[in-house]
């Protein structure tokens, strides 16, 4: 039924090359970003860097305890970034339209 959503076409080469870019892109950010935090040069005036932070000072809470879960790991910060940038860019558009 849902099968040809894995053949190896060439949208879907496309979209997984995509993927992969954005999701490499991120990372990278992220990391530097995280190093920054480490070093005491972070800076809280964007999404990233106050969720960075919160999620930072979320694990060094509980980082005494037995409990691993805690904190968002890699994959959770790239997709949050994804889902407001995806959000925001869907609120201008709708906002454009109406306008």
């Amino acid at each position: 039924m849902y099968v040809c959503r894995f053949l190896p076409t060439k949208t879907h080469r496309r979209m997984k090359e995509i993927d992969r870019d954005i999701k490499a892109s991120l990372k990278d950010m992220i990391y530097k970003r995280e190093k920054a935090l480490k070093a005491g040069e972070a800076t809280n005036d964007d999404l990233l860097g106050i969720l960075l932070e919160s999620n930072h000072k979320e694990i060094q809470e509980h980082a005494n305890g037995d409990n691993k879960n805690v904190g968002m790991s890699l994959e959770d910060v790239i997709e949050e970034c994804k889902l407001f940038y995806f959000a925001g860019q869907e609120t201008t558009s709708v906002l454009l339209v109406w306008t």
